[in-house]
């Protein structure tokens, strides 16, 4: 369980995009709290685009919560100049993407693997 009592809410008087660049700032920092920021905000977001593909709750909520594991591991290249939201969303549709295209490698070599097993030598 996250606590958020302790998260750090931006200054109210810095702009939108103030704020957000901020946030990026922590996060690069490794502010785990900043983090926890984003997903509260953006989660919601991200899982129902995600869901738009895969028709499936389950494996949505678990690519959105690798997506996030992402962001995390990566968080040294996270561009702050720009406002999150648009670069989370680039991001993640770059990240479901890879996904797919993995996915699909996997099922290709599984039906390779199938052919070479059922042709008789």
């Amino acid at each position: 369980m996250v606590l958020l009592s302790n998260l750090v809410l931006p200054n109210k008087k810095a702009s939108p995009m103030d704020q957000e660049k901020m946030l990026a700032v922590r996060l690069q920092n490794g502010d785990t709290e900043a983090l926890f920021s984003m997903m509260l905000t953006y989660y919601n977001d991200m899982f129902r685009y995600a869901l738009k593909f895969t028709a499936d709750p389950e494996l949505t909520k678990e690519l959105v919560n690798q997506f996030f594991i992402h962001v995390w591991d990566n968080r040294d290249k996270f561009y702050a100049a720009q406002t999150i939201k648009p670069y989370l969303i680039v991001s993640f549709k770059r990240f479901l993407v890879a996904w797919y295209r993995k996915q699909q490698t996997m099922r290709q070599i599984n039906i390779d693997e199938h052919d070479m097993a059922v042709q008789p030598y």
